[in-house]
């Protein structure tokens, strides 16, 4: 058999406590404890224990009533010096209490959403760290309500008010019901039972005929109000009553039937449109809150025979359940989902949707789109390695004494995981200890404190897209030059005047010009300041040479700047040496591919065939010409544009059969044969200057001003 000892009051921390069994405790029929071998117990036997140091004293009980505030109390022996304490209350830390008693008021949640809750009790010491722990898990019961909660009577009338509760309790509860002030309304039981199994009970509730405040102040005000309250394990529910004398003339009197019903539609989780006989699968947010608990939904339809539906439990954790609808007949049904407390809707339209009741066109959720916590860096590495590399976690220094751990999760396990050193006080930074795995992509996730980063690694070879800029420390400055005029090449210990063509139009008036030299050991300006005539575009300067080497003069005026180089005693390279440009002093025509130029009357038709001579010696075979006309209005030849003649072998002439009708104009035939291309130019009468080919030859000098 089993023996309880329950002491008669709360036993001391750090107490050394000693039961002693003795042989006078007898069993029902008189038999005597005894050892266990079966001789009388001569010596006591003790049992001894010691009790705690930091324990949870409240509540002392093991269940709490929804909805309501309770006081939890943690009490340390003296030995532990207890600074503070932390009261964590479901997983959520409370402001810390740093006096004793330490007490703290704290919510406990519905029943619906945490059948249970769980206080954990943290003894901190001065320097904030827990020298001891307790706790204890508490069975949350659904409270008593009441309905109506306010109401009105009239004098000496009767209503009725209803105690319940959600779910039917396996134990009968016992309410004491009350009126704060029984000279306004009276209770007909004082004390009544909800029985196991059922969910309410009605306790009538009658007003004063002779009131404590007759006579009324006024017409229709009250004579009485109170509070009708109902004490239970659990916990309290309190309704308040007016009493009043009703106004003559302002009784409300029905004028007609009811036609219908209006009942607000809980908040909308969604609409669905689809075709009769169908089975609709589809995710429902049905909590606002993600669920401590596996909790039930259930669903009730507006229209059965249009859609009914079955929901999936929401798990711990989550908000939503899924949804599997089953269409009917052709119709709108509004199927009404109840998770814990919370109530939402989902319109369901088969068939075509009424044109007053059209949803919102709603389509599938394609993916989900997380936006990546602010990015610490990447990192690129093959597969199999294990490495560490130093990342900034912080923002600012750890402002803590001491140090800051740091989480690490990661978004594809097989491609990378890692470690984190915690941030030491004052510092940003922590140690990734990394190690790849197969080749691909995984974003590691830091959590130090409530600062989050991530940091990319890429396993292998990254993809185009993937493959990050790639930053590398500045190696210079690159400033870009003004614009360039020219260059001279110049001897040693010469002066030489310059003529630099400087404006980019000609000066309307005598401009200055500001002259410097960024080397005047090697180039020396006379003038440091010249004038640009009138209608001139050029700066004339007197430069004196000095060492070799370059140097670059600065021209500058009314906000234009220009460069020119001077190379002092060194001869020109390819590479430098710019381009030479001057006026034409003349033309050269030279022999080009052009076979010639044939000039026939205009006004008549002609018809004839042409001699081309194409070679310069004779071939041994026969070789093909391809002729090509660029004006077949003016010269065809024969039905197209182009045509394939035989030059024959031993020959340097090609017959060539043109045709004109007398048009003014010009063409050229070219002829194409063994690589080599030629020309004839064909003018019909006198054209234009603008239609016959331009004269190109080579320059044949240079003139420099």
């Amino acid at each position: 058999a089993t023996a309880s000892f329950t002491p008669g009051a709360e036993l001391p921390f750090d107490a050394v406590i000693v039961l002693e069994l003795t042989g006078d405790i007898t069993d029902l029929a008189n038999n005597h404890l005894v050892n266990a071998n079966g001789s009388a117990i001569t010596t006591p036997i003790t049992l001894t224990y010691i009790t705690g140091a930091f324990a949870l004293v409240n509540p002392s009980g093991t269940q709490v009533i929804e909805d309501s505030r309770v006081t939890v109390e943690a009490r340390a022996a003296s030995s532990l010096v207890v600074s503070s304490v932390v009261f964590t209350v479901n997983g959520v830390a409370q402001t810390a209490v740093t006096v004793a008693p330490f007490t703290q008021s704290v919510a406990v949640p519905a029943a619906a959403t945490s059948p249970t809750m769980t206080v954990v009790a943290s003894g901190r010491n001065a320097s904030n760290v827990e020298i001891a722990r307790a706790q204890r898990t508490y069975d949350v019961l659904q409270a008593l309500r009441v309905t109506p909660a306010l109401f009105g009577l009239g004098r000496g009338a009767t209503a009725t008010l209803r105690f319940s509760l959600a779910q039917a309790a396996a134990d009968d509860i016992a309410i004491t019901v009350s009126a704060a002030d029984s000279s306004v309304a009276s209770v007909g039981a004082a004390n009544v039972v909800l029985r196991a199994g059922d969910t309410s009970i009605d306790v009538p509730v009658t007003a004063c005929t002779t009131c404590p405040r007759d006579p009324p102040s006024r017409v229709g005000a009250a004579v009485g109000n109170t509070v009708i309250v109902a004490t239970s394990v659990r916990g309290t529910a309190s309704a308040i009553v007016s009493v009043s004398d009703p106004v003559p003339g302002q009784a409300i009197t029905p004028v007609a039937n009811a036609v219908g019903l209006a009942i607000a539609l809980p908040a909308s989780a969604g609409q669905i449109v689809t075709s009769p006989g169908q089975q609709v699968p589809t995710l429902v947010a049905v909590l606002s809150a993600p669920a401590l608990v596996g909790t039930p939904v259930t669903i009730s339809s507006s229209n059965p025979a249009v859609a009914t539906a079955t929901a999936s439990d929401v798990t711990a954790g989550q908000t939503t359940t899924t949804l599997s609808i089953a269409s009917g007949t052709a119709g709108v049904a509004v199927l009404t989902l109840r998770a814990g407390s919370e109530v939402r809707s989902v319109t369901v339209f088969v068939g075509t949707p009424p044109a007053d009741r059209s949803p919102v066109a709603l389509g599938a959720a394609v993916g989900i789109a997380i936006p990546q916590p602010p990015s610490a860096g990447q990192v690129i590495a093959a597969a199999g390695r294990s490495f560490t590399t130093t990342v900034p976690a912080l923002a600012t220094g750890n402002q803590g004494g001491s140090p800051l751990a740091v989480t690490v999760t990661s978004s594809a396990p097989g491609v990378a995981t890692a470690t984190a050193s915690s941030i030491q006080p004052g510092e940003q930074i922590t140690t990734l200890s990394i190690v790849t795995g197969a080749d691909g992509t995984a974003v590691l996730t830091l959590r130090a404190g409530t600062t989050v980063r991530s940091v990319t690694v890429i396993v292998g070879t990254p993809q185009p897209t993937q493959t990050p800029v790639v930053f590398t420390p500045a190696v210079g400055v690159a400033i870009p030059g003004l614009p360039f005029v020219g260059q001279a090449f110049a001897p040693l210990g010469r002066s030489v005047t310059l003529g630099v063509v400087l404006l980019p139009a000609p000066a309307a008036v005598d401009t200055v010009v500001t002259v410097t030299s960024n080397n005047p050991s090697v180039t020396q300006v006379v003038n440091a300041t010249v004038v640009v005539a009138a209608g001139s575009r050029i700066a004339a300067i007197d430069i004196v040479t000095g060492t070799a080497g370059t140097a670059t003069l600065t021209f500058e005026t009314a906000g234009l700047r220009r460069e020119f180089a001077v190379q002092v005693d060194t001869a020109p390279v390819p590479s430098l040496t710019p381009v030479a440009t001057a006026a034409a002093i003349g033309v050269s025509v030279v022999p080009t591919r052009s076979g010639g130029r044939v000039v026939a009357a205009a006004g008549a038709p002609i018809a004839t065939t042409l001699g081309v001579q194409l070679l310069t010696s004779p071939r041994a075979t026969a070789l093909p010409v391809t002729v090509t006309t660029s004006n077949p209005s003016v010269v065809s030849l024969g039905a197209g544009t182009s045509v394939t003649l035989t030059l024959d072998a031993g020959s340097l002439v090609v017959p060539v059969g043109i045709s004109t009708v007398g048009t003014v104009g010009s063409a050229v035939l070219t002829f194409e044969f063994d690589g080599v291309k030629r020309e004839l130019l064909f003018v019909v009468g006198n054209p234009p200057a603008s239609e016959l080919p331009a004269v190109v030859a080579p320059v044949v000098g240079v003139r420099v001003p």
